[in-house]
């Protein structure tokens, strides 16, 4: 609460009051004080005799004006480098070592910090007293004002320190978060409603805070602030043609407060290559509106406006698919699939399209289109990304997603010649390897239930291949009554796609030679290079091999088991890790 909001409150409730109330308050207020307090209570009310403050005004409003004024004018000189701070290496700091030491010091011998703090503590004067205007000159000057620094600063940095980098090095005391909201809400009251929006903005730009919520200034304004409707139309098409740290969130909660669904369809509209977020919102929000049919034509608009790059699109795609399954429009749902999958080509994409589509065979060409120019515009731009702030993200598809996207296609040779011919048995973890690997036992598998090694198959193909069961059941409008496993999941649908594919004998042995391969190679790079942590992942490797050939009747998984304990007799680690998996003492 701002004192002039207090003081109305207290005159409010003294113009209610009787005069022996009072009195009577007065005695209990005096009675309450600590001794120190009592003399300073007396001088007060001495003080205060003769005097008579009206409703609304506030006691040291005429000297803010000529306070602020000087203030500037010292700020000015500040900028004009007439005064510096002087800088030089923290020997103590040591950035191998995350020091917590700064990197370096500055000396103050000009006393420019105190006078910084003094301004900053003037807005807060400002806001008291109600000299707005005056405040929003002053958060103007102090937003644009520079100290410079001698020494080493200007060796290793060079440029100045503006308010927040003084923060940031611990130079101002308080918070910069409440001198921003502060400034803010100045630059609110202090402005005509036809500047007030762009004169926030610039005031954002230039001190530059890490995040900044509009709700933070309507609390300083009591929660009621003037012409609030019209500001908030301008405030949020403003952030709608920037980009930038921070927007989105801004841009959000700015949406959030709009009264009128219109004009926040509007909005989504005007700004929708910077911005398509916009859409995804008002899908997001109109799942409980009962405005189904509504909702279906926005997503439809969505998916013809927003770009097709856009990963974000997906996201609409699938909320869209959403609202075609309530409105019964099964056909228009699968096209939504399929839409999700040309915007952001995962694997988990995908997936559904494959297991859920009822003429996946119609869009086989299209869906293998999709993920060879996908994965052409990853080769191609993996070294020569360069990142947008802001900017929503661009889709493309990852070497993962395509080889996990290749083997469900029944395109094995390919997986085997481009994500399981590492020659070196270290440095798997971002390769297809390991999830290559589970993948070909779980396929070789003949049972139901799988054992402990298999078991660790599938946990280790769900993982690499970023399978998630909460995102497949997006778009599809099934009810799920509980938390959804990814594991569970995507084994039931892992059995029902294997249910159609055959393997011969030929390709059978060959892949099992394969993986005996690829495991002997693991196990001895593991072993040879003494990675303790790794020896439970490759007793699951064999154990699961061990599991594939017992299950076709080839060997007993335990030969094989003993046959490792043997090579590797003096690993007591290793030993334990293939008792984990079954081996026997």
């Amino acid at each position: 609460m701002t004192l002039p909001q207090f003081l109305k409150q207290v005159n409010g409730v003294l113009e209610k009051m009787p005069e022996e109330e009072l009195r009577s308050f007065i005695i209990d207020v005096a009675q309450s004080l600590p001794e120190g307090r009592r003399d300073s209570f007396l001088r007060m009310m001495k003080n205060a005799k003769g005097l008579s403050h009206k409703t609304g005004e506030n006691p040291g409003a005429k000297t803010v004006h000529d306070e602020v004024e000087k203030m500037i004018k010292v700020l000015q000189e500040i900028e004009e480098g007439e005064r510096c701070l002087d800088s030089e290496y923290n020997e103590e700091y040591d950035d191998w070592y995350a020091s917590d030491e700064d990197e370096v010091l500055f000396m103050d011998g000009d006393r420019i910090l105190p006078d910084v703090e003094e301004a900053i503590s003037l807005l807060h004067k400002c806001i008291d007293t109600e000299q707005y205007e005056d405040g929003y000159n002053l958060a103007e000057q102090l937003s644009i004002t520079e100290v410079s620094a001698t020494g080493d600063w200007a060796d290793y940095e060079g440029s100045p320190l503006g308010i927040n980098e003084l923060y940031d090095h611990g130079l101002l005391d308080g918070s910069f978060d409440n001198m921003v909201n502060e400034s803010m809400f100045l630059a609110y009251i202090g402005n005509d409603i036809s500047e007030r929006a762009e004169a926030m903005f610039r005031l954002y730009e230039n001190l530059r805070p890490y995040s900044f919520q509009l709700k933070k200034v309507i609390e300083l304004g009591g929660y009621v602030l003037p012409e609030f409707d019209k500001f908030i139309v301008d405030w949020s098409n403003i952030l709608g043609t920037r980009n930038g740290w921070g927007i989105k969130d801004m841009l959000k909660e700015a949406q959030s407060m709009l009264k009128d669904d219109n004009q926040i369809l509007e909005n989504a509209r005007k700004h929708t290559d910077n911005h398509p977020e916009l859409y995804k919102e008002i899908l997001v929000n109109g799942v409980d509106s009962g405005e189904d049919s509504r909702m279906l034509d926005i997503g439809e608009e969505a998916l013809k406006k927003i770009p097709n790059n856009y990963k974000v699109r997906a996201d609409v795609a699938l909320l869209t698919a959403e609202y075609a399954y309530k409105n019964n429009q099964k056909s228009f749902q699968e096209y939504c699939w399929l839409e999700a999958f040309s915007s952001d080509t995962t694997f988990t994409n995908f997936f559904r399209l494959l297991m859920k589509h009822s003429n996946y065979s119609a869009f086989a060409k299209t869906i293998h289109k999709e993920c060879e120019d996908g994965y052409e515009k990853f080769k191609n731009n993996r070294n020569t990304t360069v990142y947008r702030s802001g900017m929503p993200e661009e889709n493309d598809m990852g070497r993962n997603d395509y080889l996990a996207v290749k083997f469900f296609e029944g395109d094995f040779e390919t997986v085997i010649k481009s994500g399981m011919s590492e020659k070196a048995a270290l440095g798997w973890s971002s390769t297809f390897m390991k999830q290559g690997i589970a993948l070909f036992m779980m396929l070789l598998y003949k049972g139901e239930t799988l054992p402990s090694g298999l078991g660790s198959m599938l946990n280790m193909a769900v993982s690499g291949i970023g399978f998630d069961a909460e995102k497949y059941y997006r778009g599809l409008g099934e009810y799920v009554d509980e938390p959804l496993s990814s594991t569970d999941t995507f084994y039931e649908l892992f059995d029902e796609w294997k249910s159609g594919i055959k393997v011969n004998e030929s390709d059978y042995k060959k892949w099992m030679r394969m993986l005996g391969n690829l495991i002997e190679q693991r196990t001895a790079g593991i072993m040879g290079a003494n990675r303790r942590n790794y020896y439970g992942e490759c007793a699951s490797f064999i154990a699961a091999y061990g599991e594939v050939a017992e299950s076709r009747g080839i060997t007993k998984k335990a030969t094989i088991l003993e046959k490792y304990r043997n090579e590797y007799s003096r690993r007591r680690a290793f030993i334990q890790a293939l008792r984990n998996f079954g081996l026997k003492k």
